[in-house]
C-alpha cells in the first residue's frame, strides 16, 4: 500500500537500472530477508504491509516455525529479495524500528538501489515431489499410479513415471502435496491435467527400467493457482539455482 502520491516512471529494460515501481509491490507481497556478512541473521520470509515512498518499508515481523518472532535490532543490515512478474529483485536495507506485541511490525529503510535478474515467462522450478496420477479411462477401483513431479510452474508440471500415463491431449487426475511457508500443514492439490508431451527416458543403467516423462498442463482453480504461485516464488527467491 503506497500512502504517498509520487510515482516512479519506466520499467527496467536493457541496461537501464530498475526502478522501485518495477517491483509492483502490493500489500501481502512476499519478501525474503537475508542477513549480511556483518549481521548474519537467519533467512526469513515475511510479507509487505505498506510503505512510504523514499522513507521506509513496513513489513510483518517474521516468525520462526515454532511461532516465535525472529529477533532484529535497530541498525541491523540485511538484503531483501522480491519476486515480481518475471524478475527477482534484490536490494540492501537496514532496520529502522521493531515493534513487538501487539503489532509485530518491522520498519526497513526505503531501497535506494535495486538489482534485478530477469526470468523467462512461465518459469519452472526443479522439484522432487511425490505424486499420484489417475489415468483417464481407468476404473474407479484401479489404484492411482505413483509418480514424481520433477519440475513445476504455476500452471504446468513435468511428471516422471515407470509407465506411460497418457499421450498428448489425453486427460489425467493429479494429486500432490507441498509444504507452504504460510501453512501449518502440507498443502494438498488435486486437479485435472492435460498431457501436452510424452517421451521415454532411457535408464542410466541396463538393470533399471526406462521411465516416461509427461509434460502436463494443470487445470487449477484460482485459489490453487495462487497458492502454487506463492510456493514457486518462494523457491525462486530462496534459490535461483532451482530454475528448471
Amino acid at each position: 500500500m503506497d500512502i504517498s502520491k509520487s510515482n516512479d516512471a519506466g520499467a527496467a529494460t536493457g541496461q537501464q537500472a530498475p526502478h522501485f515501481a518495477d517491483m509492483q509491490l502490493a500489500v501481502g507481497t512476499r519478501m525474503q530477508l537475508l542477513g549480511t556478512g556483518r549481521t548474519p541473521a537467519a533467512t526469513a520470509f515475511t510479507s509487505l504491509i505498506g510503505y512510504v515512498r523514499h522513507e521506509y518499508l513496513l513489513l510483518h515481523l517474521p516468525r520462526e516455525k515454532g511461532g516465535m518472532t525472529v529477533s532484529y535490532s535497530v541498525g541491523q543490515e540485511m538484503m531483501v529479495r522480491v519476486f515480481s512478474g518475471t524478475s527477482v529483485f534484490t536490494f540492501p536495507a537496514r532496520v529502522e524500528r521493531v515493534l513487538l506485541a501487539p503489532l509485530f511490525q518491522l520498519y526497513l529503510t526505503f531501497p535506494d538501489t535495486l538489482d534485478s535478474t530477469a526470468l523467462r515467462a512461465g518459469v519452472r522450478v526443479k522439484v522432487e515431489m511425490p505424486a499420484t496420477v489417475k489415468v483417464s479411462g481407468a476404473a474407479d477401483s484401479d489404484a492411482p499410479v505413483a509418480a514424481v513431479i520433477t519440475n513445476l510452474s504455476r500452471n504446468g508440471a513435468l511428471i516422471d513415471a515407470e509407465r506411460v500415463l497418457g499421450n498428448p491431449d489425453e486427460k489425467l487426475s493429479v494429486t500432490f502435496e507441498f509444504k507452504h511457508d504460510m501453512a501449518d500443514a502440507p498443502v494438498r492439490i488435486e486437479t485435472d491435467a492435460t498431457v501436452r508431451s510424452m517421451s521415454k527416458r532411457t535408464s542410466a543403467t541396463a538393470t533399471l527400467p526406462a521411465r516416461y516423462e509427461h509434460g502436463v498442463q494443470l487445470s487449477l482453480e484460482s485459489g490453487q493457482q495462487l497458492i502454487l504461485q506463492n510456493y514457486i516464488y518462494e523457491m525462486l527467491i530462496a534459490d535461483r539455482q532451482k530454475i528448471a
